[in-house]
């Protein structure tokens, strides 16, 4: 990348910091995709798979995203930030993190899963939480 594009890239990256900044604090508007100093909110969704077959944590995991992808495509993932943290092939039973306020796509999503790793297999949301600790025990 030459020494010019760079520098406006940068300045344009600045002013784009500084305007979103004004927007939250001084006119009001939500921060939706803004970054913000705060640490952000997260929500762990506790599901279960309904199958016949064992599956693995990679085939329940390339399931979901690939839900996620179909119903929100690349952006929506990737705002969502979700990400399959735990899954108990023993207990078919998992826990995905995701941002506050894109739980109800995560929701949509497990619910959209039919097969994972070529196994017909449903993904049923059992709980919603605040914390990683509630979200183990309700695994257990």
């Amino acid at each position: 990348m030459d020494p010019i594009s760079l520098a406006i890239s940068a300045l344009l990256g600045f002013i784009g910091g500084v305007v979103g900044g004004y927007a939250v604090r001084r006119v009001g508007l939500p921060p939706l995709l803004l970054l913000s100093a705060r640490k952000e909110r997260k929500r762990y969704v506790v599901f279960e798979a309904v199958t016949t077959e064992r599956l693995t944590k990679e085939e329940v995991g390339k399931a979901f995203v690939g839900a996620m992808k179909e119903l929100y495509g690349e952006l929506g993932l990737m705002a969502s930030r979700a990400r399959l943290v735990e899954y108990d092939e023993g207990r078919r039973r998992g826990i995905v993190r995701v941002r506050r306020a894109f739980k109800d796509h995560v929701l949509g999503a497990l619910g959209y899963v039919r097969e994972a790793g070529g196994k017909r297999a449903r993904l049923v949301p059992i709980a919603t939480t605040g914390s990683v600790r509630r979200a183990r025990r309700l695994i257990s």
